[in-house]
């Protein structure tokens, strides 16, 4: 209650009690007590939080959801979902996304290169390197995965392993 609204309602209630209408005095202050919320009111409060959290919001992610929707194999639209509720600050629900691509696509160095910015940006390089590093030794790799290794190990401060990555990263490089 802000202090002119506050002010207004005392002087109304202390001229009530001076005058001694009592029966005035118990409307006006059954009138300035705020009703508590009905269990309408807070289901619909709900909703709109819970629609704003799951970002039914956000247009962008509607669209993406519309493209998995349509074509469940679209790669791309879910490096971008994932990639927009990291952009959001939901890294919990961007590492899912991305783990629900490397189950679709587990040979894609692409899906591997996402999760492991995405694990890094949430403080998980240690998880990051480790799956690139797994990665890059059953498939051929390219510079831009051993780059990424390499920067992960320098996270980790292991400067041999990084630089290491590093110069196998430029011997791949064109």
């Amino acid at each position: 209650m802000n202090s002119s609204r506050y002010f207004t309602t005392a002087g109304i209630l202390a001229t009530l009690a001076l005058t001694g209408c009592d029966h005035a005095m118990n409307r006006a202050a059954k009138l300035s007590v705020p009703a508590a919320p009905t269990a309408v009111q807070t289901a619909m409060d709900r909703q709109i939080i819970n629609a704003a959290d799951a970002g039914d919001g956000d247009y962008q992610l509607r669209t993406l959801r519309a493209r998995i929707t349509a074509n469940p194999a679209d790669i791309q639209a879910r490096l971008d979902i994932a990639q927009r509720y990291q952009q959001l600050g939901f890294p919990e629900v961007a590492l899912e996304h991305a783990r629900l691509l490397l189950e679709r696509v587990p040979d894609s160095e692409e899906a591997h290169l996402a999760l492991a910015k995405i694990e890094r940006d949430a403080d998980h390089s240690a998880a990051a390197e480790k799956d690139l590093a797994a990665f890059a030794s059953t498939h051929e790799a390219s510079a831009r995965l051993w780059a990424w290794i390499g920067l992960l190990r320098d996270d980790l401060n292991d400067w041999k392993g990084g630089e290491a990555a590093h110069r196998k990263a430029l011997a791949l490089a064109p």
